[in-house]
């Protein structure tokens, strides 16, 4: 006679990669029309606009950081990885480019 498997708490799943697996099925949910925006999720879910935007945005993040993240090796807040996600480039980064195109073309 087979003895039932002993009842085992599942691993915890740190909140990040939770975060990056909620963010992808939500931009699968847009791709596949079933809600407009992420206005109309924020709306069905109770979250701010903003909140939703930050959630979604741990979709850009380098393929190689996802990875492990979603692997669960690497456990941080998310709020850490928030800067890498900005879409804006910080104005002294912006200003070194520039300087450097400029001088690349009128040389």
């Amino acid at each position: 006679m087979y003895a039932p498997a002993p009842h085992r708490a599942p691993p915890d799943v740190p909140k990040v990669t939770q975060l990056l697996v909620v963010a992808y099925w939500l931009e699968q949910l847009i791709a596949e029309r079933k809600v407009k925006d992420y206005a109309e999720i924020a709306r069905l879910t109770g979250l701010s606009r903003s909140r939703v935007t930050q959630i979604v945005n741990l979709t850009i993040l380098p393929p190689r950081l996802q990875e492990r993240i979603l692997a669960g090796a690497l456990d941080v807040p998310e709020r850490e990885l928030r800067g890498p996600t900005a879409r804006r480039m910080p104005k002294q980064t912006l200003s070194r480019s520039t300087g450097f195109l400029r001088r690349r073309t009128l040389t």
